[in-house]
């Protein structure tokens, strides 16, 4: 997957709620150029997946998924715990360049 397909599909997964939905149109989309009728990678499926669920992953789950408190959290990555609190609680919204980042950082996503 390119970069420009990358950014087209995080945006396009942000928006789909339905992980089945947004695999099976993604896989087939006229992005990757495809010869008509070809089959579609086993490779891509688990890639598109696998970015859904970094898509909705969020910043409670992803420390939940890592068994770490919210100072533990803190810690590791340097985000303040009083930010920590407001992405977790919604008072204010983690940018999706950082929560790619700590996804990334923390070994819960990798792209291929």
């Amino acid at each position: 997957m390119t970069d420009h397909q990358f950014s087209i599909l995080w945006g396009e997964a942000s928006s789909s709620p339905d992980r089945a939905v947004f695999v099976s149109d993604s896989a087939l989309s006229a992005i990757w150029d495809d010869p008509e009728g070809s089959p579609v990678p086993a490779d891509r499926l688990r890639e598109l997946d696998a970015l859904w669920t970094a898509v909705h992953t969020s910043i409670k789950d992803m420390r939940q998924a890592l068994g770490l408190s919210r100072p533990a959290f803190s810690a590791r990555f340097l985000v303040p715990v009083r930010t920590l609190e407001n992405w977790e609680s919604g008072a204010s919204k983690c940018p999706e360049y950082v929560r790619l980042a700590l996804l990334q950082a923390a070994g819960l996503y990798t792209r291929a």
